[in-house]
């Protein structure tokens, strides 16, 4: 809905578990407005990722097509309903990795700053095809996780040189009427 916002908090996670906020980072995203493309009618999702630090502020559009978001393109980026399928494989071209997308930790608990939420989580799945990494073994997975009627409240990804975590953590949000 047009005005509803969501405010992240940025964590870095090392392999034991342990986190610490980087109070330098915080991503906020809003729905800017709506927009036909073709003849369906997008979501205007406009903000930032991980304080902006690796990209300038991005826009997206995104639809609801029966519990699927949706992409103009048809992607699929999360699903209330679909556990099972595929929803998106990348493959780069190089031979050493392939990504997909995938929901899995179906009810899964997360705790964040403004609150506790039972999830389901729109993982991207990293795959190594020539070896392993040396923390992740050969499954990079970078989480988004998803609480009903609030949305994101949860994101990670890791950098392959590193055995350390970073968490976008919900903070705050409105959902507009």
């Amino acid at each position: 809905t047009v005005g509803s916002y969501w405010v992240y908090d940025w964590y870095t996670v090392d392999s034991a578990g342990n986190s610490t906020w980087d109070p330098n980072q915080t991503d906020s995203v809003y729905i800017a407005g709506d927009t036909i493309i073709g003849t369906d009618t997008f979501a205007i999702q406009v903000g930032t990722w991980f304080g902006g630090a690796f990209s300038p502020p991005f826009r997206n559009y995104l639809r609801n097509l029966n519990g699927d978001l949706v992409t103009p393109s048809g992607s699929i980026i999360f699903s209330a309903t679909n556990y099972t399928d595929t929803f998106y494989i990348w493959n780069p071209g190089n031979g050493q990795t392939m990504g997909y997308r995938k929901m899995i930790d179906i009810g899964e608990i997360v705790t964040v700053p403004v609150g506790t939420f039972r999830t389901l989580n729109a993982a991207f799945i990293v795959v190594n095809l020539v070896g392993t990494w040396s923390c992740f073994g050969i499954y990079d997975i970078h989480d988004n996780q998803y609480a009903e009627n609030i949305g994101m409240v949860r994101t990670s990804f890791q950098f392959i040189g590193s055995c350390q975590a970073l968490e976008g953590r919900l903070r705050t949000y409105y959902i507009a009427p």
